[in-house]
């Protein structure tokens, strides 16, 4: 059965995907119903949503972080990066590959 759905998540990371859409149109419709909604989620120890706001589509990051920062799996996101042929940045001091975090965001 195709659900039409157009990533590769699963279960748990459409679920997220959905929440931080939710909470997108929530922030540009309402920005203080959102705040609150925020203020009270961060209370109840949902911080997952909020982790590192300020890393730039810029920012070179390994799969592990990319990951992190798209509440992704490791696996969906080294599929992503497989399937739409994205190009390798650099390594970093560990010698593992890097990736724009940018890219594999807008391959989703």
């Amino acid at each position: 059965m195709t659900t039409g759905w157009p990533w590769p998540d699963t279960r748990t990371e459409r679920r997220a995907r959905i929440a931080t859409m939710y909470r997108a149109a929530l922030e540009a419709a309402d920005p203080a119903a959102c705040h609150e909604l925020d203020t009270a989620m961060k209370a109840s120890g949902q911080h997952w949503l909020f982790e590192n706001p300020d890393v730039s589509d810029d920012e070179l990051l390994t799969i592990a972080d990319i990951a992190a920062q798209l509440d992704m799996s490791g696996g969906a996101v080294r599929k992503r990066i497989s399937r739409n042929r994205i190009p390798r940045r650099g390594l970093n001091r560990c010698g593992h590959t890097l990736y724009r975090l940018g890219d594999v965001a807008a391959a989703g």
